[in-house]
């Protein structure tokens, strides 16, 4: 069974588990929440003595969307959904290393956004909704051994949370706080103060 984030609620998560599979985009990946900093971190470790990028993905603000309607339930109805794009970039795998120590509980366990980290070579890997991880390389095989030694293998046909979704057992996805009141939002204040910067709003 995979071990969901904090933020995410699947409805059969016993049919869900760790492994990977390659993809016309790359990797993607099945990731225990344990495990998710593990594989960020290793992609820090072999990326060392480049100049590094963290990227933050989070929705965008209600007032930045066209509002079509009200469910009766009172939910709001947009035209269409759309999500911004911060990023800080030029640091050192170490300085990164030291920058995301007191975030990851928040970065990881948040089920609204999506946080990664990638190099000036178009190497990239992130965390997505419901433990979805994927990695951009166009050298793949030199990753392999990054998600296997945490117990992550490959498959042919990768089960993730997507496929068990339906309208009568939706999954949910939440922002999450830790115990001192922070959420990615104030994460992200928190981060242009050294230099965080949005990049774009694009549709999600």
């Amino acid at each position: 069974m995979l071990k969901m984030i904090k933020g995410s609620q699947v409805p059969s998560p016993e049919i869900l588990s760790q492994g990977y599979e390659m993809t016309d985009r790359g990797l993607t990946a099945n990731v225990d929440a344990d495990n998710i900093r593990n594989i960020i971190e290793g992609f820090l470790d072999m990326n060392r003595g480049l100049p590094l990028f963290l990227f933050i993905e989070v929705p965008a603000n209600i007032k930045d969307e066209k509002v079509i309607g009200e469910t009766e339930d009172g939910y709001v109805q947009l035209e269409a959904h759309h999500k911004d794009v911060y990023y800080l970039d030029g640091i050192s795998s170490e300085g990164l290393k030291q920058l995301l120590e007191p975030l990851y509980d928040i970065l990881i366990n948040d089920g609204l956004s999506s946080f990664g980290v990638g190099n000036p070579h178009g190497e990239e890997v992130g965390k997505y909704k419901y433990n979805e991880m994927i990695l951009f390389s166009g050298e793949l095989p030199k990753y392999v051994s990054l998600f296997e030694q945490n117990g992550i293998f490959r498959t042919d046909k990768l089960v993730t949370a997507w496929d068990t979704f339906s309208c009568e057992t939706p999954g949910t996805s939440e922002k999450y706080s830790d115990e001192e009141g922070r959420d990615i939002y104030i994460i992200i204040e928190v981060l242009k103060e050294v230099g965080m910067y949005k990049a774009e709003q694009r549709e999600d």
